[in-house]
C-alpha cells in the first residue's frame, strides 16, 4: 500500500516536498494529498501529517505506537491492506 510507505517516507524526510513525493511514489501530488486525509484519519492521535513552509512533516505524539503499527510492515516486507488503512484497524488510540 502506498500510504504506508508514504507515512515511512515522510518519518524518514522530514520536510519532504509534494514533488519530490509524486515522483517518489509515481502518483500526482493531489493522490498525495489525498493519501496524506487517509493516514491522518488513520492515525488518529498517535501522529498528524501536515503540509508547512512547502513541505510534508510527521509529528508523533506516541513513536512506540507509532513504531507498533509500521515496523513490522517494513521489517517483513509486508504490507497494510488499503481496507485497514481506510478504516483505521490496528491503531486505536
Amino acid at each position: 500500500m502506498k500510504g504506508a510507505e508514504l507515512a515511512v517516507y515522510i518519518r524518514d524526510h522530514q520536510g519532504v516536498t509534494p514533488e519530490t513525493l509524486s515522483s517518489y511514489l509515481g502518483v500526482s501530488e493531489r493522490t498525495i494529498r489525498k493519501y496524506v486525509r487517509r493516514l491522518n484519519g488513520f492515525l488518529g492521535s498517535i501522529a498528524h501529517i501536515s503540509l508547512k513552509r512547502g513541505g510534508y512533516h510527521l509529528a508523533c505524539e506516541n513513536w512506540s505506537e507509532f513504531s507498533r503499527v509500521w515496523m513490522p510492515t517494513e521489517m517483513t516486507g509486508g504490507q497494510l491492506s488499503s481496507a485497514s488503512l481506510i478504516a483505521g484497524r490496528g491503531c486505536q488510540a
